[in-house]
């Protein structure tokens, strides 16, 4: 999976938290008879521990650091809100 850009970072104590657009984890079109399933990039979340790494000071290197860990991504779901259905607006 390539990790097309960095959306957020916290850290905590010995733990990195990640949030970034990671390709072709969502599917975007079902498959068919004839065609077969497309995905497309998404949000995704993950955690690593920091005890023995190095954190790199830019965006570019800490992305090749988390290729290098290849740690475990989940896709965030994100509730997709749509303000016109709101009776009370």
């Amino acid at each position: 999976m390539a990790i097309l850009s960095i959306e957020d970072i916290k850290f905590d104590d010995k733990t990195c938290y990640v949030q970034a657009i990671i390709e072709d984890v969502v599917l975007t079109r079902t498959q068919t008879l004839i065609d077969p399933p497309e995905f497309g990039p998404g949000l995704c979340s993950t955690s690593f521990n920091t005890e023995d790494v190095e954190i790199p000071a830019n965006e570019k290197e800490f992305m090749k650091l988390l290729e290098e860990l290849c740690p475990a991504w989940r896709v965030v779901d994100k509730v997709d809100v749509n303000d016109f259905d709101d009776p009370l607006l």
